[in-house]
């Protein structure tokens, strides 16, 4: 059992510090440690790589608590291996490492707004960070793809200039009906 007690946890250099002392105490000196460009996800553990990353976006809005929690999250699954998931061996390696095994963050932890907001019909909301490339229709108003619940996007408030493609879908769609 290894009990990391590493409590201070600020900045993004103080997390790749205690990842990289983590990873040392469980004896995988191999593996990197890394930022990455993740806006809704606050870190990341790449089996093939070695590599562990943490969102250069989101781990710097955390207070050291939730910080620490990622750090351990992304250091058992290194520990124990792609096959393991959430499962089990997993919540047990966080809890060796003094986690609390939860598989995702609190709802009120913070996020990032996205800049394209989805707005169907009846109000039901979807957040894009990237500029939407295929129609989408809401899927809490029809499990079906249905052309009056497509969504009406607005990009940091405006009215957006849409994707070739995705003009190119909607104008084909539309001219369906």
């Amino acid at each position: 059992m290894v009990y990391l007690a590493f409590l201070k946890v600020g900045s993004l250099d103080e997390v790749l510090q205690l990842a990289r002392r983590a990873l040392d105490a469980c004896g995988l000196q191999d593996w990197e440690v890394g930022v990455d460009h993740a806006r809704r996800r606050a870190g990341a553990c790449h089996f093939a790589d070695k590599r562990i990353s943490f969102s250069r976006y989101l781990i710097p809005l955390y207070d050291c608590a939730t910080a620490r929690e990622v750090v351990l999250h992304e250091v058992a699954h290194a520990l124990v291996g792609p096959r393991a998931g959430h499962g089990r061996r997993w919540q047990q390696a966080v809890k060796n490492l003094g986690g609390r095994a939860e598989r995702t963050l609190p709802a009120d932890a913070p996020s990032l707004p996205a800049p394209w907001i989805g707005v169907c019909k009846a109000g039901h909301r979807v957040e894009r960070f990237r500029t939407p490339t295929r129609v989408l229709a809401c899927s809490k108003c029809s499990r079906d793809f249905k052309a009056e619940n497509i969504f009406t996007w607005t990009c940091r408030g405006e009215k957006p200039r849409h994707h070739p493609a995705y003009l190119r879908e909607l104008r084909k769609i539309v001219g369906k009906r």
